[in-house]
């Protein structure tokens, strides 16, 4: 996406982006949902200071203009303000969008009518029933089960499905996701 792509709003009035408010994340995530359109989870790999959950959410939010609506999850709710909360908010100042979403509690609703809902996964069963959603973000993935990981595959679908995130760092190599991308 580039300033001479604008994504229009209700009020018929474009947005502008600059391409220096975004990492290199930006535009492979943009890449693939406008030329790869079977792909459907991405998992994004990388350390505690790549901004992945910050990308991810500049790429949601922006997304989410278009009346659509994400889910993000976290492992631990009590985590969710000092985490993808706080990175989701960067990313609306930062990308300069702010003023089209109201902030609440755990969720963010724009003024076209879509919205970002943040939710803590204390049991998988949590995780079922995620139609209407057209984007998935599992936080952290090292942090939740490979059966929780399992579910939200499953019940991420539906009409509207597009893509499913999912973030983690590199902790260790024997971590079930290692072992889950190699099959």
């Amino acid at each position: 996406m580039t300033a001479e792509n604008p994504i229009k709003d209700v009020s018929n009035k474009s947005v502008k982006y600059s391409k220096k408010w975004f990492n290199p994340l930006f535009f492979i995530l943009r890449d693939i949902q406008e030329t790869k359109p079977n792909v459907n989870k991405i998992f994004v790999y990388g350390s505690k200071s790549s901004a992945k959950t910050f990308t991810i959410g500049q790429f949601i939010e922006i997304e989410c203009l278009k009346g659509l609506s994400a889910i993000a999850y976290r492992k631990e709710s009590a985590r969710i303000n000092d985490t993808i909360k706080k990175s989701f908010t960067s990313a609306l100042k930062y990308t300069r969008i702010a003023n089209a979403y109201t902030v609440m509690d755990k969720q963010y609703r724009n003024i076209i009518g879509g919205e970002i809902v943040m939710r803590g996964l204390d049991s998988e069963s949590k995780v079922k029933g995620l139609e209407g959603y057209s984007y998935l973000l599992f936080d952290e993935l090292d942090h939740f089960t490979q059966e929780e990981f399992t579910e939200a595959d499953l019940s991420f679908r539906g009409e509207v499905a597009k893509i499913a995130f999912f973030t983690w760092n590199p902790v260790s190599d024997k971590l079930w996701i290692k072992g889950h991308l190699d099959n």
